[in-house]
């Protein structure tokens, strides 16, 4: 992080991160959980083979959100890797210019962010209506 922000910045960004970690972690958890759900369910697993919309939505919205959460952590990592490196080797143009710019940009976490949240919820509809709990197709 910056060493010339004010206190206020630094206790905004150290809660930023840690908002960040506990939600991505939440995210794939989910993911990971409902996937383990649908596989050792042997009767969710019969009612997907008989009924294709249902399946598509269940695995594209389970392999769509966890799929932006690890294309986000990647850009995440090596974006603040190549800053981390700018600062003691004194990288110039695209290596240094690049990672300034995308690491200032919110918008890109925001955004995959709410991918895998619609995308977990399709799957979690789709789950719902799969066990009956649910019924909003057919």
């Amino acid at each position: 992080m910056r060493s010339n922000v004010n206190e206020n910045a630094k206790w905004s960004y150290e809660a930023y991160d840690e908002y960040a970690k506990t939600f991505r972690s939440w995210l794939i958890g989910f993911g990971v959980g409902i996937s383990a759900l649908v596989i050792g369910n042997k009767d969710v697993i019969e009612k997907l083979a008989k009924d294709d919309c249902l399946k598509q939505c269940l695995i594209g919205g389970l392999l769509c959100g966890i799929f932006s959460q690890v294309v986000l952590a990647l850009i995440n990592k090596y974006v603040n890797w190549l800053n981390y490196i700018a600062e003691d080797e004194s990288l110039t143009g695209w290596k240094k210019s690049i990672p300034g710019w995308i690491v200032k940009q919110i918008w890109i976490d925001f955004l995959l962010d709410v991918l895998s949240i619609v995308s977990f919820s399709v799957a979690t509809i789709s789950l719902l209506n799969i066990v009956g709990v649910l019924k909003l197709f057919g």
